[in-house]
This record gives C-alpha cells, structure tokens and sequence, in this order.
C-alpha cells in the first residue's frame, strides 16, 4: 500500500468538528488536518475565502506553509500489509447515525465475491450476491416482512461457499420523526430510549450457490450479536453476544451443519470493555479490537479481558478452557488492543500503555504463546497506526509525541534494528505556534491524579488576564484528550484559543484508559460525580496561572458533553458563567438506550439513579449565561431533547439563547456557526 493523502477542506471540516466525528476519520489524515487547520487559523480564512492581500509577516510564513503541505503524503511503503478494500464495493445504507460511516458491501477473501442488502425500493430487506467484475444480483428474501437482511458485519466464510450474516426486526422499536431539509419535511426513524426495545438479531448462514439459508440457535434472549468469524475449515461460526446492560457477555461458537451452540467463554460486567461498539452496531471497530483472536489450526484462542482491573491477554485452548495469561504480570503496564498475530511464529504483538510515569504512554510489545519473556519492540508515547510486513519480520509504526514528533518508523523486528520511513519536519508546529500543555493535576478526592491539557493565544502574554473555556467530554467510553497531537479534537481547542482564550480539556475519573477502578467511577452514578473533579482541576490550575481569570469562565459541550456542559453550569455556578450546550441529551431518562450498559440498569429498575442525573429538575439553580444550539435533523440526541429544555427554561423563567440549525444533523461545522458561538464566549466572558 503506498499511503497516498488527498484531503478535501470538506473532509477537514467534517472531521474537526466534534469529537465524535473525529473517531470516524481515517487516522492517517489527521496529520494533514491538523497542519491545514492551523495553518487556516493564523491566516483567519479558509481555502477559497476572500482574504486581504495585506499580509502580515507571520501570515506570509503560514501561507507559505499551507502551500506546501496542501499535497502532503504520510507514507508507508507498498509491502506494509494493511486492510484495504476493494474500491467498488457499493453503499448500501446509511450508517447508524447521519453523520455515521456509511454501510458497504462485503468482499470474500479472495475478494471474487461481493454480498449486500436492498434497503430502498421494491426489494427492500433483500440480500444479495454478486461476482465481484458484474453488477448482476441474485437476490434472497427475509423470513417475513418484519425481518429485513443487514450486511453490516457479516463475514465470508474461509471456503467462500457461506455468508453468516444477520436479519434484523425493529418492528417493536418506537419511531420519532425528525426534520429534514426544511422545517415541514419529517421523516420517521427507529429509535430507542432507555428502557425501550430495540431490534432483535437473528444470525444466519446462506450458502452462496444455492442461496439457501439456516439459522443459528442463539436464541432472542441476549440480543446483542457480534460476528467473529469462521473457524479455518468453514464449519464452525464464532460469534459474541451480551444482554442489552453488558452485564454478561458470551463467546459462542456454533455447528453450522446443526445450527447448535457451544458457549466457550463467559465474562461478567463488560461495559468497560465493550463501550458502545457492541450495542451501537459497530462491527469494524470490534473487529479492530481483536477481543478474542482465534489461533490458526485450532488452537484456540487470546481473549481479552478486564477482569484483573486492569486489560489484559489470556490464551484458552479450543474448548474453551483457560490456558494461561499471556500478558498479567509479565511486563510494566496493560493491553490495549491486539495489533497482530504471528501465527507460523507463535508471537503476538500488543498495543499497551501504563508505564510508570505516564498511564497513557504507549507502546508495542511481542508477547509469545511459548512464554518466553516479553520484548518491547517500539515506544510511543502515542502509536497511531500499525501496519506489518506479510512474513511478519518488519512492521511499520505511525508515532507521536507532544509538541512536535510524527514520523513513521520502521523496525526491523528479528535484526531489533529501526530507522524512520517519514517524518513531519518539527518545525511546521513551531510556526503554526500549536502547543498544548500538558499537566497532572489531583482530582477532587486530594489523592487521584488526573490530566489536563492547556492552549494559549499565539500572541500570549504573561502579564495579562484571559478568560478561560473548558471544552468538556467526560463521558466513560472514551477520553477528552486526544493521544497524538494528529487528532482533529487538538485543532478546535487551539483555534479556540486564538480568540483570546486559555482552553482547558480534563480527563477526571469516569474516562477511558486508566484501568476499570478509574472508568467505572461513575458507573451507575452517571451525571452525579463527574463535575467536581472539573472544578478541581480548574481551581489548582488557577492556583499556579495567574492569568488565568477564574470569574470568567466558559463550558463547551457537544452531544454528551453536552449534558455535561449544562451539568457543569447547574452543579458548579460558581465556577462556570457562560456555556454551549450542542446537541444535548437533558434528562437521562430520556437518553438513547446507550446509557443503560454504564448505569447497568433500565430507569424502570432503577428510577432514583436516572431522577438524580436530570438537568431540568436543576434548572432553579442557573446562573450563567447559556446557548443551546441543536440541528433539526439530528438522529442521534433528537431536537425534540432541546425544546423540552426550552420549555423547561421558560417555565422556570430563566433566560437562554438559541440557535436552531434547520435540516442539519448531530455534527455541525460551518462558519456562521462558529462565529456565532465565538460572539456568545466574546458577549459574555471578554465584554469587561
């Protein structure tokens, strides 16, 4: 694969704005996003935009910079394995969400054969097979009209004589209508809130030939269902499947002759693990993540786990009965994910993080299923990508670090030799003036570090006084600060910055990364605890920044951290007095059913835990000034979530500003939007 880079300023739109979409973009890109965004924000415009000519000298260096790196490739060289896919594959449907990856064709092995499903028209729920060189289908019907074909992570057998693929039922699902292009146009979609049902999963497998399929006896029971994969001959189908609170999780292996299920493994309380991906549908990034890895020959297979606290390896043989850990005790830190597996050498390789000086510093270990001792074949402290030679000898690793490195490396892994492939001249930052700060902070018990991370101006001064804005995500699947200084989420707080800010991102207890203690402190306590190590972490901030004004502070939201905005102006009015709320859930009852696997129950089971997170039973207590900004034709938090909190406001006779964007979805990027938002933060922190 030659990495060949061709961005767009739409796709630089698109994945810088909001964190959400940045996890959507192809990671490789991110380092030409992040040198174009800064380099638009110092000139103040973007490509196309009317500029004055008058150019100050800086602008005229910036300038110079973005001509250069418009074409700029991150490159790998051709023999680097990676997991491209054939360029036609078609679209067949949306993604989960508007603003969500797109659903494509399958390709077998050999890449001959081509599965989809019919999801408009008069075949709609269909399935279909095609060779790979003619677009002519032949098409399978469901097994009734309720139930529809999905080939979203369905997976070819090894033999391509199979499809194991799922039909889905969301007929018992409520529908919502949201707007479209204009404000009378509405369309119906399924969605469920917490408690509600949501769509059953039944796995089949279609012979390809014949196009006559069997069900797999799994049951309606667990109706969470992720497909693994097949075993080498093509006779047994792997798949993982949860209740709907990720309270147990199986690994199922099935007979596709009978049809019949063998549980191999069964894990208690997986939310730390799963997240999202496995309730949300998103079968790529499971598969990303290698959970269990099965061992070629049928050998069994590495199963990744949280049960010791922290995230590591463990080898089972075929039926399913514990070998070893791999992993546990065996070096300095814990797993992230599995990158690959040497297979004819018996050698794994890792991404691990939880060195002793920084939990979040990553680097890549070969593991060996013999059990000799671990190497460490690269440090990061942020790898980014990884990509291997077919024969397993030589691997490729995009690597970060603050404020200036990303450079791709080659290592030579028996010769334990390395050299670098690429790099990003250093100082391209330098002139873009991006730098972050780092800093370790206690949160709010006086005892647990946490970190944070700090932008100035370019033209900052010492002596002066700036406002401060906190831009703010803590939700449990994930982090707010990025792991590189690639990620597009660095590019919205620098040129935040910009306008006259000191902006602050914080990762407290409750996010991703640090061991299930660490993420599963607000587990079942969602919207009650997270706050206060924000206010902590701000005020020991202040303590030792005197520029930092703390009677001016701001909070930015957006979706999740958009709850939490709100929540930080109600919980904390004397630390927070302006903010955005963007596209928010309110009330976390009302919250799509993706919040029940990190309260680990239903509102019906546990309607004390859901009243307390409630933002509107809290309004009294407002006494910043507010924004709400939400799209009509968001399908994610629907914009029906802004108008209860509008209602809400008026009743409680607070006052707010709104912007309605007609016909947009969950992720918004345009520069009316910004400007208005950068006016609210102006109005109401910079005025005095």
């Amino acid at each position: 694969m030659q990495g060949l880079m061709l961005i767009t300023f739409k796709e630089i739109q698109q994945a810088t704005r909001g964190y959400l979409m940045v996890q959507c973009v192809n990671r490789d890109k991110m380092i030409v996003m992040t040198l174009l965004l800064a380099a638009f924000s110092v000139l103040g415009a973007a490509p196309g935009n009317d500029k004055d000519n008058h150019l100050t000298a800086n602008e005229q260096v910036v300038e110079q910079f973005l001509e250069t790196i418009e074409t700029m490739e991150v490159q790998y060289p051709v023999e680097a394995q990676s997991d491209h896919k054939p360029e036609d594959l078609k679209v067949v449907r949306s993604g989960l969400f508007a603003h969500s990856r797109p659903v494509t064709e399958i390709a077998s092995g050999s890449q001959g054969y081509i599965a989809g499903s019919i999801h408009q028209g008069e075949n709609r729920g269909d399935l279909y097979f095609r060779e790979a060189e003619n677009d002519p289908k032949i098409t399978v019907k469901p097994l009734n009209n309720k139930w529809y074909w999905d080939i979203q992570g369905a997976k070819w057998s090894t033999n391509e004589a199979w499809l194991a693929v799922k039909q889905i039922n969301d007929s018992l699902v409520p529908r919502i209508r949201i707007d479209t292009e204009t404000a009378d146009a509405k369309r119906s979609i399924p969605y469920s809130r917490a408690g509600q049902a949501i769509q059953q999963q039944q796995i089949y497998v279609v012979n390809r030939e014949t196009q006559k399929y069997k069900a797999i006896k799994h049951g309606l029971q667990s109706p969470l269902i992720h497909i693994i994969g097949w075993s080498d001959d093509s006779k047994q189908l792997r798949f993982l499947r949860s209740d709907r609170f990720l309270k147990k999780l199986e690994l199922v292996e099935a007979d596709i002759d009978s049809g019949n299920v063998n549980v191999l493994l069964t894990e208690s309380d997986v939310a730390s693990l799963i997240g999202l991906d496995l309730l949300q549908g998103h079968a790529n990034r499971l598969d990303f993540r290698h959970l269990p890895a099965f061992l070629k020959g049928n050998r069994g297979f590495i199963w990744t786990s949280d049960r010791s606290g922290y995230r590591h390896l463990y080898v089972y043989d075929a039926k399913g009965d514990l070998d070893k850990s791999l992993t546990k005790g065996k070096f300095d830190g814990w797993v992230v994910r599995i990158v690959d597996i040497d297979h004819k050498r018996g050698l794994v390789y890792a991404l691990t993080a939880g060195s002793k000086g920084d939990p979040y510093a990553q680097s890549i270990y070969q593991f060996s299923l013999a059990g000799n001792k671990p190497e460490k074949i690269a440090s990061g402290p942020n790898i980014i990508k990884v990509l291997f030679s077919a024969n397993k000898d030589r691997m490729w690793a995009l690597r970060t670090s603050f404020p200036n490195t990303a450079q791709v490396e080659e290592f030579d892994i028996f010769a334990k030799t390395s050299k670098i492939y690429w790099a990003v001249d250093p100082d391209i930052y330098a002139q873009a003036g991006f730098a972050p700060e780092l800093v370790w902070v206690k949160a709010a018990d006086g005892k647990t570090p946490i970190r944070a991370a700090l932008f100035k101006p370019n033209d900052f001064d010492e002596s002066k006084s700036y406002p401060v804005i906190e831009e703010m995500y803590p939700a449990p699947y994930t982090s707010v600060i990025p792991q590189h200084p690639l990620a597009g989420k660095w590019i919205d707080s620098y040129l935040r910055a910009q306008q006259g800010y000191i902006v602050v991102l914080i990762d407290g207890r409750g996010t991703l990364g640090r061991g299930t203690a660490f993420q599963n402190y607000s587990y079942g306590r969602f919207g009650q605890v997270e706050i206060a190590d924000h206010v902590a972490a701000l005020n020991q901030l202040a303590k030792d920044r005197s520029y930092m004004d703390m009677s001016r502070v701001g909070v930015y939201g957006h979706s999740w951290g958009g709850y939490f905005a709100l929540r930080a102006l109600l919980q904390a009015p004397q630390t927070y007095h302006a903010g955005i709320v963007s596209a928010a859930g309110v009330d976390l009852k009302d919250f799509r059913v993706s919040i029940e696997p990190f309260m680990g129950c239903s509102p019906a089971m546990c309607p004390q835990a859901y009243k307390l997170a409630a933002n509107t039973a809290l309004l009294d207590k407002l006494q910043a000034h507010l924004l709400i900004v939400h799209g009509t034709a968001d399908d994610d938090v629907p914009f029906v979530e802004s108008e209860k909190l509008i209602k809400a406001l008026d009743k409680a006779g607070k006052p707010y500003e709104l912007i309605t964007l007609p016909g947009a979805n969950h992720i918004v990027w345009n520069d009316e939007l910004e400007l208005k938002e950068d006016m609210f933060f102006s109005k109401h922190l910079q005025s005095n």
